[in-house]
């Protein structure tokens, strides 16, 4: 209740009706209801729960939300009695579900609710009880915006889910980025880093008004990204999801001349082991169509040459890798150097 202190909550922890969940800057939080159904709160989202009810003589379901701020995500398993309820009140709408997928979003600034629908369908109706009596009902691939004085706006279609420019692209760079394919009438786009395909355990969260999405920096590991287009109504259109293959292996490159016309090369990974091995190349151009030297399998993290005759050169490594039977590799940027001029 309003009076009551927040404290953290943990994986595990169990609530009940009347407690008010706020989810602080850069933290997620996904809420599994007895009946199976999600309820996922993005960063910045507080919710009121007022109703967690089950009936034992008729098995009736009533689950209620208020939204107080920011956005909520669920993922609603079908009711099967009619008595059945699943609710989000906002200051300016009533969502009611049968069994879905739908956001909803409450903006303070603008005093007006989004809904948007991915899969099944949603009733809307203005929360003021003059203007409940105009109920729209809001489809798969479709949403609306429901404004405090109003009544509940008509359905407007979104947008298709954008692509990966590269989807098979190993994260290897410092920081994770996206390039996604323009979507026509996107006004920006939305990149949501989880642990998981169905977008339950959130661990990166981040929105661009261009098609590159930097998402910064993030540990080795397999993840998944779900993106979304937004409408010049700010409604977010519907997702596409992709794997996501994490791994650190940047490539820092330099070179010194020794004496008796020897060179020494060295290069430092931003992630080496005892698996990491390496690839030194070193031509005449920097397309090394015809390398002069191609060294394989290279454990070091150098080596010397001696006996270069006058000429520039060119130089890069390349960096393998097996991690769970999977083969990386990275190239490091191309060096040059010339002798004898």
């Amino acid at each position: 209740m309003p009076n009551r202190a927040f404290v953290p909550v943990q994986e595990g922890t169990s609530l009940s009706e009347g407690d008010r969940v706020r989810v602080g800057q850069d933290s997620y939080l996904s809420l599994l209801l007895p009946n199976g159904s999600h309820v996922t709160l993005p960063s910045n989202s507080t919710i009121l729960i007022r109703k967690l009810d089950a009936t034992v003589l008729t098995s009736a379901i009533d689950q209620q939300f208020e939204l107080e701020r920011g956005e909520i995500d669920t993922d609603v398993v079908p009711l099967k009695s009619p008595r059945d309820v699943f609710r989000i009140t906002t200051p300016s709408a009533v969502a009611g579900v049968r069994g879905t997928a739908f956001r909803v979003v409450w903006n303070p600034d603008q005093r007006s609710t989004a809904v948007e629908v991915t899969r099944g369908r949603v009733d809307v109706r203005h929360a003021a009880p003059a203007l409940k009596g105009v109920v729209q009902t809001v489809n798969a691939g479709y949403g609306n915006l429901t404004s405090v004085g109003q009544a509940a706006g008509t359905p407007i279609k979104l947008l298709d889910a954008p692509q990966l420019s590269h989807p098979g692209k190993v994260q290897t760079a410092a920081s994770v980025s996206f390039e996604v394919v323009p979507v026509e009438g996107a006004t920006a786009y939305r990149a949501q880093i989880t642990r998981d395909a169905a977008g339950l355990d959130i661990i990166r969260d981040r929105t661009s008004n261009s098609a590159h999405i930097d998402m910064g920096e993030l540990p080795d590991g397999n993840y998944f990204v779900r993106l979304a287009a937004i409408d010049l109504h700010h409604l977010q259109g519907m997702q596409s999801v992709y794997a996501v293959i994490r791994r650190v292996n940047s490539i820092s490159l330099s070179s010194s001349a020794l004496e008796k016309n020897r060179y020494e090369f060295r290069w430092l990974s931003g992630q080496s082991d005892d698996s990491q091995r390496y690839r030194f190349i070193l031509g005449l151009g920097p397309d090394f169509n015809a390398p002069l030297l191609d060294i394989m399998d290279l454990g070091d993290n150098g080596l010397v040459i001696s006996g270069l005759p006058t000429g520039r050169y060119y130089w890069k490594v390349v960096s393998e890798k097996f991690d769970n039977k999977e083969y990386h590799s990275i190239t490091s940027p191309v060096e040059s150097f010339t002798i004898g001029y």
